[in-house]
């Protein structure tokens, strides 16, 4: 017990046998990076998270039950057409269900290691190889093969598909905000969504910006 600071032998004892909650553990995780983070990267954990409750059907998830079984349980679940409830609308308030699943190899890969990373930052939080304070053992996705990534088929349109887009009537709020986005990109020279957000209230008659993805790895960065 010498090892021990009184402190940690309190957490040993009182905390130690409790079961961790992991999906209070990813909300914590999630708002400490968000100041680390880029934006559409929180956004993919979050709905990475938002996965994970709805596969939950609202039932509590302990770090203790997620094993091998558990993940390709999960992974499998995404790749299933499922009812799924969402806030959306002009205030963000406005609740809507949709059916989803996940088709691309892409977003099942990214899935998987967003996944996988709150589960290992839960480890190294929980875990004290040094004081012998192991409360997370196990290790689920050393057995579950990671989806491939796809590289991405250029999706050129041509010219007549633009013009459906833009002469079609949207029926749903839905249809009428991609509708809208795709076209204010179009005419934008393919502007990405992050950036119309980050920058279009603060333009007047040109519009000029560094675009997002690519900011961090150019010399202008990523002028535009």
């Amino acid at each position: 017990s010498e090892q021990y600071t009184a402190a940690q032998l309190k957490e040993i004892l009182t905390v130690g046998s409790k079961e961790i909650d992991f999906i209070e553990y990813m909300e914590e995780f999630l708002e400490k990076a968000k100041s680390k983070l880029k934006e559409n990267t929180i956004g993919s954990y979050r709905t990475v998270i938002n996965h994970i409750v709805d596969f939950q059907k609202g039932a509590p998830l302990s770090v203790s039950s997620i094993n091998s079984r558990y993940v390709k349980e999960f992974m499998e679940y995404l790749q299933q057409p499922r009812e799924i409830n969402r806030t959306g609308g002009v205030n963000s308030s406005q609740k809507m269900k949709r059916i989803t699943k996940m088709v691309s190899s892409n977003s099942l890969y990214t899935a998987y290691f967003r996944f996988l990373r709150m589960f290992e930052s839960c480890k190294d939080h929980y875990n004290d190889e040094e004081l012998n304070i192991i409360r997370v053992p196990q290790n689920p996705f050393s057995k579950v093969e990671p989806p491939i990534m796809k590289n991405t088929k250029p999706r050129t349109l041509t010219i007549e598909e633009v013009r459906k887009i833009r002469d079609y009537q949207p029926t749903t709020w839905n249809e009428t905000v991609g509708k809208n986005i795709f076209m204010m990109s179009f005419f934008l020279c393919g502007i990405n969504i992050i950036d119309i957000k980050k920058n279009i209230i603060h333009t007047s008659d040109r519009l000029e910006y560094n675009r997002s993805k690519i900011e961090n790895k150019r010399r202008d960065s990523g002028f535009i």
